[in-house]
């Protein structure tokens, strides 16, 4: 769902008592189950805050605290991530990010992650209203705050342009995303002047990629980079005699070796199966494959799951066996 704080309807106790009422009974429903509380006297009805993705439900959390948020702030990191529609790794955090250039150091408080750092007009900008980092400054805090592989999971979905890679399914809503571009991150780099210096940013710099498809795909690349793997050719695309194929996730030419990755959402979210049943999804997959399995120079398709990446040995056997070998 995209987010809209139109559609938000947040109840806040603070509006209640300002119009005459006590609490009472938003606390009586919030114990029926009926209300889900946001924050501290802040709250939204349970069925809706429970059809929401998880990455609205944290932006509700930074709607809710936006009152008590100075005006020198803005939101920040996975907050300000979250608001340009990218990729987390790992679930939305409870609490919203936000950076104060006033602050003598950061705090981790009762509703929120606050970041000490000095703050230009140029590292801000305005999304729904709210004043958030830009993508390059958003992106240059993520690559030098969050681990390696949460790092490129989310700055592998900032890059990815649908324009310009090809039908890859989105993995956020990409009606509602900021595509980000390196020159972006690395003018965001220069404005921090020693930061260019840091050794994680540089790392993470050189290994983002936005022709990768999903979050399941950018792990997949770590992962693979961590092993020793040859590094791949992404998106590579494939045609035959009845014209394209489609693009793989991952080719090894030098092995004739196509690698997918397969989330399970792949047959289940309507995104991926465009109308189509899960079962049709499942056989034009396969009519895909046999196609692919036909050209000459493919010798064989190697498929892998999450359940796979996060178990890397399993990956390793699943590569050795279809014939891709590492460097000696």
């Amino acid at each position: 769902m995209t987010f809209s704080p139109a559609v938000s309807r947040l109840i806040r106790t603070s509006d209640l008592l300002r119009a005459g009422h006590d609490d009472h009974s938003l606390r009586r429903a919030a114990d029926r189950g009926e209300l889900t509380r946001i924050v501290p006297g802040v709250f939204l009805p349970s069925s809706t805050w429970s059809g929401l993705d998880l990455r609205v439900q944290h932006l509700l959390r930074a709607e809710a605290i936006r009152p008590s948020v100075s005006d020198s702030s803005a939101f920040s990191h996975l907050t300000a991530a979250a608001f340009h529609g990218w990729a987390s790794l790992q679930p939305w955090p409870d609490r919203p990010a936000v950076t104060d250039p006033v602050v003598a150091r950061s705090r981790k408080g009762a509703t929120r992650l606050v970041h000490a750092s000095p703050l230009a007009s140029s590292d801000t900008e305005w999304r729904y209203g709210y004043r958030v980092t830009e993508p390059g400054r958003t992106a240059l805090d993520l690559a030098t705050n969050l681990p390696f592989a949460e790092a490129v999971v989310s700055l592998d979905s900032a890059l990815r342009d649908p324009q310009e890679h090809g039908p890859v399914v989105p993995d956020s809503d990409e009606a509602d995303k900021t595509v980000l571009t390196l020159d972006q991150l690395d003018a965001a780099s220069r404005r921090r002047g020693a930061i260019r210096a840091h050794r994680r940013f540089r790392t993470v710099r050189s290994f983002v990629d936005g022709r990768s498809g999903s979050p399941g795909e950018s792990l997949s690349r770590v992962v693979l980079n961590e092993r020793g793997w040859p590094p791949p050719v992404l998106q590579q695309p494939f045609v035959d005699k009845w014209g394209l194929i489609g693009y793989a996730d991952f080719w090894w030419p030098q092995f004739g070796v196509i690698g997918e990755f397969d989330g399970y959402v792949k047959y289940s979210q309507g995104n991926y199966l465009k109308g189509a049943a899960p079962a049709d999804a499942v056989v034009a997959e396969k009519r895909r494959e046999d196609r692919l399995r036909a050209l000459p120079e493919v010798r064989t398709v190697v498929r892998w799951m999450w359940s796979d990446v996060t178990r890397a040995e399993r990956l390793d056997g699943l590569l050795a066996a279809a014939g891709v070998r590492k460097a000696r």
